[in-house]
């Protein structure tokens, strides 16, 4: 389980970087109404 004080963003990182490992991915962060959020996830 991942700890409560580690960023939601380290988090998706770390997830994306499981899913797509061994492939280029791309993706934008925005600040949205509750924090950053991942705009887009695009794989090369």
């Amino acid at each position: 389980m991942q700890s409560q004080s580690e960023p939601i963003v380290t988090v998706i990182f770390n997830q994306l970087q499981k899913l797509v490992e061994g492939q280029r991915v791309t993706f934008e962060i925005i600040n949205g109404p509750k924090g950053p959020q991942a705009t887009s996830v695009q794989v090369l």
